[in-house]
């Protein structure tokens, strides 16, 4: 199986492009700050102390809506081509 989440990028707007690193750094995050609010700990992001802002959630959450627009497709593309 390819790694699927090589190469994910998209566009948002005419010149902004949302490169894997960047995908890859905000899934941490929300990973992170979600497992510390579910366990009732202090929040950090890699140890050290993280303030949620209302602008962190929206742009959170804008980054997470343009993932779940492009993974399936991204993700179905990079399994057919691994088969040929």
């Amino acid at each position: 199986m390819p790694d699927v989440m090589a190469d994910l990028t998209w566009r948002r707007g005419r010149s902004h492009t949302i490169s894997n690193a960047v995908i890859v750094s905000v899934l941490d995050e929300i990973n992170q700050v979600r497992n510390r609010i579910a366990h009732s700990l202090p929040l950090t992001f890699n140890g050290a102390p993280y303030f949620l802002t209302l602008r962190d959630v929206k742009r959170l959450r804008n980054i997470v809506e343009g993932f779940g627009q492009h993974f399936e497709d991204h993700a179905r593309a990079k399994v057919a081509s691994s088969r040929i």
